[in-house]
């Protein structure tokens, strides 16, 4: 398996590509080049992609305005070993040794973007691909979002006789319901790869996404496997508190503000949400976030007075207008009770985190497998970023885990980090599993690993 480069293509049956750097790109040197037995595929300010009979190589290489050519090989621009990392922390060599490869499985990874899908078509994906949009766009790709491309190169390496359905949409739950899942229906899809998450709710299983999940396995059999969340370093939990009765919550005694820093620019996003009926919340409480000078930077007041349509959710984005240290305040505006808070942060570490119970909503579905996340150099220490459990009902979560930071095309020269590199390769062995018809026995499960990883090939 390889990865093309900008300016390649491969063809077996077809003369070697050359790679070719001018001194100048003129007219007149590509007219001169169009004399030679010689199929110009890519032109590229100075640099051009042909197919060039061997015969013919030297003759042009001595041409006075050519200074560089080589044959742009795929293995040496991205070698095998480098693409299935992963592969030996799931033990699933001995499968595909035996063509155990996941043929008649329908995987649908469900993501916001799939760009460039349709160069790995053949190499790093199969060489047909059902793709479906529910953008209100239509755009596959997502606006250039590489990030189902990944998913789906790993499901690929996994299980590379597995069908593949790549299905996007704009990232809001109802899509989910309304949208995405009576397609997988009527696919007759088999498991459903979902490397992303809501961080509002309820967290116990209850919540709207949850249901559109326990729908797809308990009354349809579609296996959810869903990205357990990277958001360990990013969360908080707790129950308002408020010693000296000012309306603020203290996170420590006498500390009125949960820290975060962010550079000027940097998009900052954060979430809060907590344990009152969602669309009947009557518990009013507000967010606020103040610069280090204790200057209000921006805030949420979303009303929570019981009337239907009300919810447990106060939520910020704003770019950093400078770089600091900002503080996190709710307060309570109208409240009778204390609540139980969910606080996540989208990109930035919070200094007073809590990294239990830091799953987002989709992985504490009772019909998911949520996929926490491994480091694939030894196959065996926790990203301190992988979210855990337990759900807010007490489960243990997530359920197993899966190897992350490894090599794709969607991403090279990049590693593929994160519990959504390590959803697919949960997703892929399950497909193994489900090709051959056989039974997995999980040992001992944890909020940290879940059952661990997934060991189909022992």
């Amino acid at each position: 398996m390889s990865c093309d480069g900008v300016f390649t293509r491969f063809h077996q049956k077809s003369p070697p590509n050359i790679e070719q750097v001018l001194t100048e790109n003129k007219t007149e040197n590509i007219k001169e080049l169009e004399n030679y037995t010689i199929e110009i595929l890519y032109v590229k300010e100075n640099r051009i992609v042909a197919e060039i009979y061997t015969k013919e190589i030297l003759d042009i290489a001595d041409l006075p305005f050519v200074s560089y050519m080589d044959t742009p090989l795929k293995a040496q621009l991205f070698p095998d070993v480098q693409l299935r990392e992963g592969l030996k922390c799931l033990n699933i060599e001995k499968l595909h040794g035996l063509n155990i490869t996941g043929k008649g499985v329908k995987v649908a990874i469900v993501d916001f973007g799939f760009e460039g899908y349709e160069d790995l078509l053949g190499t790093e994906l199969p060489e047909k691909v059902t793709v479906k949009s529910f953008r209100g766009d239509g755009d596959i790709t997502g606006g250039g979002e590489i990030h189902g491309t990944g998913c789906a190169e790993i499901v690929h390496d996994v299980a590379p006789d597995a069908e593949l359905y790549l299905v996007n949409y704009d990232g809001y739950t109802y899509q989910l319901g309304v949208l995405v899942l009576p397609y997988l229906i009527s696919e007759e899809v088999d498991i459903v790869s979902h490397s992303a998450g809501s961080t509002a709710g309820l967290f116990d299983g209850t919540d709207y996404s949850c249901q559109i999940i326990d729908d797809a396995w308990y009354k349809h059999g579609i296996l959810w496997v869903n990205a357990a969340g990277n958001s360990a370093q990013r969360h908080w939990e707790g129950i308002f508190n408020d010693v000296d009765d000012d309306g603020y919550h203290e996170f420590l005694v006498g500390e009125l503000g949960q820290t975060f820093c962010a550079d000027k620019g940097e998009l900052v996003v954060l979430h809060l949400s907590w344990n009152e009926t969602w669309g009947y919340a009557a518990q009013d409480y507000d967010l606020y976030i103040l610069n280090s000078s204790g200057g209000v930077v921006t805030g949420s007041v979303n009303p929570q007075a019981g009337p239907f349509g009300h919810i447990p959710f106060e939520g910020v984005g704003f770019l950093a207008p400078y770089t600091d240290c900002f503080y996190i305040v709710i307060t309570k505006y109208n409240a009778t009770k204390p609540v139980h808070f969910e606080l996540y942060s989208w990109y930035h570490e919070l200094l007073e985190k809590v990294e239990n119970s830091s799953l987002c909503v989709e992985a504490t579905a009772f019909g998911s497998i949520a996929a926490g996340a491994v480091g694939c150099r030894d196959c065996l220490t926790l990203e301190p970023y992988s979210s855990r459990g337990p759900t807010n009902d007490g489960r243990l979560k997530p359920d197993y885990v899966g190897p992350d930071c490894v090599s794709t095309c969607a991403y090279y020269p990049y590693a593929f980090c994160g519990t959504s590199a390590a959803t697919p390769h949960v997703a892929g062995a399950f497909a193994l599993q489900l090709s051959c018809i056989k039974k997995s026995h999980p040992g001992q499960k944890d909020n940290e690993y879940g059952y661990g990883l997934p060991n189909f090939g022992g």
